[in-house]
């Protein structure tokens, strides 16, 4: 009970130097797009090895990707988040691969892999840690694309709004109490439109008929 304390307290006051570590190493290090960082400590009294292979690749071997000696040590990377990635620890103690982890990291995030002793002999652990979160790189292609959307659809209504605001415009004209202004450009056009509109009377027809063409 004592020694899983003490392995207790020892990852907490790990994940808390990590965090500070993390806010430290922001400005040394510039992430590219589609990059994450990766952040390796070794706390061994051996040297490691940290070797990666992308599962989009087929039957491809492992690549180096950071190598620390003994002691207290550790290494920052940039490793790239368009793929999982496959990742393997090596040590000097019987060649042996004590960690192996599948992990699709995320655009800009930081990230810190602690390779420790457990207490027991020639066992190791390996805790990943997330000291930054990543940025969601698809949303500047959501905002984008709601522009886009608002766009097209003020592009359709426009011409149905218009329409609307004219037509409110003549009703309110036409429907005042008070007698139309002869130099009333709105009431002339609404009271033509109504003209226009009322069709002819069927008596008044038929009387034009009887009478005839005028002498």
């Amino acid at each position: 009970m004592k020694m899983e304390s003490a392995i207790s307290q020892q990852t907490l006051l790990l994940v808390l130097f990590a965090v500070g570590f993390a806010g430290n190493s922001n400005t040394a290090w510039a992430i590219k797009m589609d990059q994450a960082l990766l952040t390796v400590h070794n706390e061994l009294q051996s040297s490691i090895r940290v070797s990666f292979i992308s599962d989009h690749c087929y039957k491809c071997l492992y690549q180096p990707l950071v190598i620390l000696p003994d002691g207290h040590s550790n290494a920052s990377v940039t490793v790239s988040t368009r793929f999982t990635l496959t990742l393997t620890v090596e040590t000097d103690i019987g060649n042996s691969t004590p960690c192996r982890w599948n992990q699709l990291y995320g655009e800009s995030g930081h990230y810190s892999v602690w390779i420790q002793p457990s207490g027991y002999p020639d066992n190791i652990t390996c805790i990943q840690i997330v000291t930054k979160d990543p940025i969601n790189s698809y949303l500047p292609l959501l905002a984008a694309a709601a522009v886009l959307l608002l766009l097209a659809v003020l592009y359709v209504s426009a011409p149905y709004l218009y329409r609307w605001l004219q037509k409110s415009k003549c009703i309110a004209v036409c429907c005042r109490s008070a007698p139309y202004p002869l130099d009333s450009g709105d009431a002339t056009n609404c009271s033509g439109d109504i003209h226009q509109t009322k069709p002819k009377s069927s008596r008044l027809k038929s009387l034009d008929t009887f009478r005839g063409p005028d002498a």
